[in-house]
């Protein structure tokens, strides 16, 4: 290589350097200008040229694949993005609805509440009493005359009025705290007409077979004694709660409205609801017909009451609103006792046989229910997370 050649090549090196020098201060316009007007005069030779512009072109392409790559990247993590679900800051909550509360927990709720009801119709029963006493005037030395009034009807539907004073918000309030966990345990979805008439249908048909099991229980009651001692005491008893002798007013008030009421939101609200966590349909209401009938603490009472604890509920499943259990209940208690001090002895007559042939549908359904339907859950969260685990 020749002095001339090496000299021309430390000027090409020169050139580049200031080449790259220019490329890394770009941001200065002014100076980028002037390093670029030297670098052209000191060129003496067309192939510095060629290699300036060859460098100039690599220099652009190489920046615009720089910012079409960080384009490409920048788009594909936002298709990414796009994939993912966003996170439910609320999915832990929903979780702890749907799960099943422990074995202790429904036993004290199923077990406690209906003792806690007793008691406070027990402490009703005790303030009604000593202000009936105390405001009439009743000689407390005359014990046949306190206990006769002590056991007067009137007593019964005032305690039982107090007591749903006092329970019915206890229980909407534990209804609507525990709808919140477990959605659709306290349920109350829209009535529809054609289901609420045949749910009272039902009801007062299910008098005419209580009235067939009474009945039977008199026919086996001649040959077995204690039978016929469950009947003489059933008898007595319903003479405290419903008598002609009594306010008819008072009755209706009792027995037909807050009576229903309290013992729906109780057995077809709570207990059911209770027992629809943890078991199925069927079982539920099984166990809180038995309940049902236990809670009247009576062996006539006992058995014949199983039965509409059987269609109440039912009737609660498949309608999904909890007015129509306490219609249905109290045309029961309307039609099963009320009724008898109103209308005529022949008129009641004709009542019980339209209610023996409307049974034949009521047992019907119930049968029907127990063979052929696959009710849900009333707990809405658990019944979507076993779909969603189908």
């Amino acid at each position: 290589m020749t002095d001339e050649q090496k000299e021309q090549l430390k000027v090409n090196q020169q050139n580049n350097s200031n080449l790259r020098e220019n490329y890394y201060h770009s941001s200065m316009p002014n100076q980028n200008k002037q390093s670029m007007s030297n670098l052209y005069a000191d060129s003496s030779s067309s192939n510095m040229y060629t290699e300036h512009i060859n460098q100039n072109l690599n220099t652009t392409n190489n920046l615009y694949n720089s910012s079409y790559n960080q384009t490409i990247d920048s788009q594909n993590r936002q298709i990414n993005y796009s994939n993912y679900e966003p996170i439910n800051p609320y999915e832990n909550r929903v979780f702890m609805r749907t799960k099943k509360p422990s074995f202790g927990n429904v036993l004290s709720t199923i077990i406690g509440f209906p003792v806690f009801h007793i008691l406070i119709l027990n402490i009703s029963y005790i303030i009604i009493s000593i202000f009936y006493l105390f405001f009439h005037h009743i000689d407390l030395t005359n014990l046949d005359n306190v206990y006769e009034v002590l056991l007067n009807s009137d007593m019964q539907n005032y305690s039982s009025i107090l007591m749903a004073i006092i329970c019915i918000p206890i229980y909407l309030i534990y209804l609507h705290n525990r709808n919140k966990k477990y959605q659709g345990t306290f349920s109350a979805e829209k009535i529809k007409i054609k289901n609420f008439l045949s749910s009272s249908i039902a009801v007062f048909g299910s008098l005419g077979l209580v009235t067939l099991l009474i009945a039977f229980l008199e026919y086996i009651g001649r040959n077995l004694t204690f039978v016929n001692n469950w009947l003489d005491y059933y008898e007595d008893l319903a003479n405290t709660i419903v008598s002609d002798e009594t306010n008819i007013i008072l009755q209706i008030c009792g027995t037909v409205i807050f009576v229903p009421i309290v013992e729906e939101l109780l057995f077809r609200g709570i207990v059911l609801g209770k027992l629809d966590q943890v078991l199925s349909p069927k079982m539920a209401i099984l166990i809180q017909a038995l309940l049902f009938g236990l809670f009247h603490m009576n062996p006539i009472q006992s058995l014949y009451t199983f039965i509409p604890g059987l269609l109440l509920g039912i009737i609660y499943y498949q309608t999904k609103n909890i007015i129509v259990p306490i219609a249905g209940h109290m045309i029961f208690n309307f039609f099963g006792g009320v009724i008898y001090f109103i209308v005529s002895e022949n008129s009641a007559q004709i009542l019980s046989i339209i209610q023996l042939i409307i049974g034949v549908f009521t047992l019907f359904l119930i049968l029907h229910f127990f063979i052929k339907e696959k009710p849900k859950s009333l707990n809405k969260n658990l019944e979507e997370n076993n779909m969603n685990m189908t």
